[in-house]
């Protein structure tokens, strides 16, 4: 469950935004490429279980995630 920004978020630094879920209901946003090991992103917790999909709307503007045992969302 990952999935990556349809758009260059910067271009200057030309890079985009990756997104993925996990088994215990967070999402993670971070930079794509993700180059070095251990580099900063940002955690959300909301569902209360795994995350099933994660998914950027066409403009980007959007991130949906979807839970598995809650059957939500986000």
């Amino acid at each position: 469950m990952i999935d990556r920004s349809n758009d260059v978020v910067s271009k200057k630094e030309d890079y985009r935004i990756i997104a993925r879920g996990d088994d215990f209901g967070k999402v993670s946003i971070m930079r794509y490429p993700y180059i070095v090991d251990k580099s900063e992103y940002n955690e959300y917790r909301g569902h209360s279980s795994h995350v099933t999909n994660v998914k950027f709307s066409p403009d980007d503007k959007y991130l949906y995630s979807a839970g598995g045992e809650d059957q939500c969302i986000f």
